[in-house]
């Protein structure tokens, strides 16, 4: 059993948010037991095995995290490489238009 203790925008307070459920079987948060310190007592348990509650939702972050991450890179990567064959479309045209003028001289 893990004593959770809120913290506004962590991922465990995500999980426990979405399993509340929507609308009319949206399971009141008032209605549960708390310990004396206000935090709340979680067991997370999957086929009578119990699993540690804050090793998953940490996981869970770490991998959003990596993925957000892994998304931005792709994204400042092909901003870049935008960039750059610009840059050298600049510089051809520049080659050329140097090349048609020393041409004459």
């Amino acid at each position: 059993m893990t004593n959770y203790k809120i913290k506004h925008g962590d991922m465990e307070l995500w999980l426990i948010l979405a399993a509340l459920g929507k609308g009319e079987q949206r399971k009141n948060p008032d209605d549960f037991t708390r310990n004396p310190d206000g935090s709340l007592p979680v067991k997370f348990e999957v086929g009578g095995v119990e699993l540690d509650f804050s090793n998953v939702a940490k996981r869970i972050e770490d991998s959003i995290d990596s993925l957000v991450m892994n998304n931005a890179q792709q994204l400042l990567n092909t901003k870049y490489s935008r960039i750059i064959n610009e840059i050298e479309d600049i510089q051809n045209r520049l080659e050329d238009q140097k090349a048609t003028l020393f041409k004459y001289e």
